[in-house]
């Protein structure tokens, strides 16, 4: 017990390593005097666990952890309330060692626990519910994360009633989610409903509410429905400007994106002044070497030469194949699409 104490407090000291080898002295006590499948041994292989993932090293987490588990699980059972919190942590950090689909699975074994517990509803349900969605939506295993947001959305009408900050921001990922498996009017329903919600709860000029609008103009524009996305991008500009001022990267985002919907629509010299001001901001922010910026660059090139400004089309597209050239290296694709634009310029 001395030596677990001496454990915690080295942790709660940021001292992970040494609290590690504390609880690895106490553990080897335990064994010597309960035996290698004694349940005490549990709490020690959790406490290494948990010192190794505050410590960065989660390969080791991993194994502690699976330890603990199969200890507890050995002594009292799936159901037992600590399992669930075993099973979060190791799910962190398999996360952390790069394995989201092992993660997610183990998320879901911790959700289907605390479901026969606590039932459908329940935060520490929602909350697994949503993590799960979020690492489906990482792997690209859209069908499986949009499943899990629509239960979390569920959960959490049940938990909080329909108008709650989590039910318009699993609504706004619902939208994204199908925006990639190609159900865009499913998406485009699902965004206006995280909308509307979103100014209900905080005004029209949220930085929240911009981010939906952003969305639904990001869908209208990938639809080629270029005016319905100007008038979103329009609304989000005055709110981004409005919280962050003029010379904001989200600001600089939505110019670039302002300018790609005016390019569209045929209006080539308002999109070169939104492109600019974009690179403008852009430079200030980041400085010469970075992806905006060679990509503001591409696009002045592309509007300039649809102007029949080749000459100057032609410098932009040479500085944004420099700049993507020092960034990427000669084989990325933007290099190719770079070339391909400097042939039509």
């Amino acid at each position: 017990a001395i030596l677990i104490d001496i454990g915690r407090e080295q942790d709660a000291q940021e001292r992970h390593d040494d609290a590690i080898r504390s609880y690895e002295r106490a553990q080897k006590i335990l064994r010597w005097s309960r035996g290698e499948r004694h349940v005490s041994l549990a709490g020690t292989e959790y406490l290494i666990g948990m010192a190794a993932l505050a410590a960065g090293r989660p390969a080791l987490a991993i194994t502690h952890l699976e330890r603990a588990l199969s200890l507890k699980r050995s002594s009292f059972g799936e159901a037992h309330p600590d399992v669930p919190i075993y099973l979060d942590n190791l799910a962190r950090a398999l996360t952390e060692a790069g394995q989201l689909e092992a993660a997610a699975r183990t998320r879901e074994r911790a959700i289907r626990i605390r479901r026969a517990s606590l039932g459908s509803a329940g935060e520490a349900v929602n909350e697994e519910q949503i993590s799960i969605a979020d690492l489906w939506k990482k792997l690209g295993h859209y069908d499986k994360a949009l499943t899990a947001y629509e239960l979390a959305l569920r959960g959490l009408r049940e938990t909080h009633g329909p108008k709650h900050p989590e039910v318009a921001s699993t609504l706004n990922n619902i939208g994204l989610v199908q925006v990639e498996i190609g159900e865009y009017e499913a998406a485009l329903a699902s965004y206006e409903k995280a909308l509307e919600l979103k100014r209900e709860l905080w005004g029209a000029d949220h930085g929240s509410v911009a981010v939906t609008e952003s969305n639904i103009a990001g869908l209208w524009f990938a639809l080629g429905e270029n005016a319905r996305a100007l008038d979103h991008l329009e609304r989000v500009l005055a709110i981004f400007e409005g919280s962050f001022g003029p010379s904001h990267p989200h600001v600089a985002t939505t110019l670039n994106n302002l300018g790609g919907a005016l390019y569209g629509l045929g209006r080539y010299k308002e999109a070169v002044t939104h492109f600019e001001r974009a690179l403008e901001i852009d430079r200030r922010v980041h400085g010469d070497l970075h992806p905006h910026v060679a990509s503001r660059l591409n696009n002045l090139g592309v509007v300039w030469s649809e102007l029949g400004h080749y000459d100057r089309a032609l410098v932009y597209q040479e500085q944004a194949l420099s700049l993507r050239r020092e960034l990427y290296g000669e084989e990325h694709p933007a290099i190719a699409r770079n070339l391909a634009s400097i042939g039509r310029a």
